[in-house]
């Protein structure tokens, strides 16, 4: 396995609109989005995605703990890992199984969610070199928390077994979806802030059904 740096061949070609939505700063984490679009996420151009988009009803996945990221520490949830294994499974969309493998990341300071998406797909590879983790693909979930109480964005990363991005992608604020789910807390309880998680699992699951969803659409005209 070698490590990947983030390389997306096509990235100038993506929409204005695109690049200024996944270079979304923590700083404007208030601010709400003039509108909003309907796509399930920003996913960056792979060669891999559509390997992956083929495989997808046959391969074996190994789900990683989520990352649950805020600005002075970062955690990691084995009940959202679970979840999203359960979910996985039960839509028929991959097999899924739990690895327990936690992938340390250091707290948020990167000022933009591109930033910190393009350094999680690297961190991720870097670490997967040593790992057996036995499947066709790696997948992810990272949850940014940066006040406790407002999820800031989500990401999934999907690497395969040679730990190069497949079909990660990202959603903030931009997307519908994401604002449609309102997942923020009115107190910081643990029991309201696992909720929060939980819906956030949820949310992430249905948004990587829909991209799977959507790259195969023009394969069914």
């Amino acid at each position: 396995m070698r490590t990947t740096n983030v390389r997306w061949p096509r990235l100038l070609a993506i929409s204005s609109l695109a690049v200024a939505m996944a270079a979304l700063s923590l700083s404007s984490l208030a601010d709400e989005p003039g509108q909003t679009i309907p796509e399930p996420g920003f996913r960056p151009d792979s060669e891999n995605a559509a390997a992956f988009q083929a495989s997808a009803s046959t391969a074996k996945i190994a789900v990683l703990p989520t990352i649950v990221r805020r600005v002075d520490r970062t955690a990691h949830s084995f009940a959202s890992q679970r979840q999203f294994v359960t979910l996985l499974n039960e839509s028929g969309l991959l097999t899924a199984e739990s690895k327990p493998l936690r992938i340390t990341m250091p707290p948020l300071r990167r000022p933009s969610q591109w930033e910190i998406f393009q350094f999680g797909v690297d961190s991720i590879s870097a670490r997967l070199e040593s790992y057996d983790h036995g499947a066709d693909y790696v997948l992810v979930l990272e949850v940014l928390v940066p006040g406790d109480r407002e999820v800031f964005g989500i990401e999934v990363y999907i690497l395969d077994s040679q730990g190069e991005n497949a079909f990660s992608f990202l959603l903030n604020s931009h997307h519908r979806m994401f604002v449609d789910a309102k997942l923020a807390v009115r107190d910081s309880t643990e029991a309201a802030r696992g909720k929060m998680i939980d819906e956030a699992t949820q949310l992430a699951v249905l948004a990587l059904k829909a991209q799977i969803e959507r790259m195969q659409a023009p394969n069914k005209q």
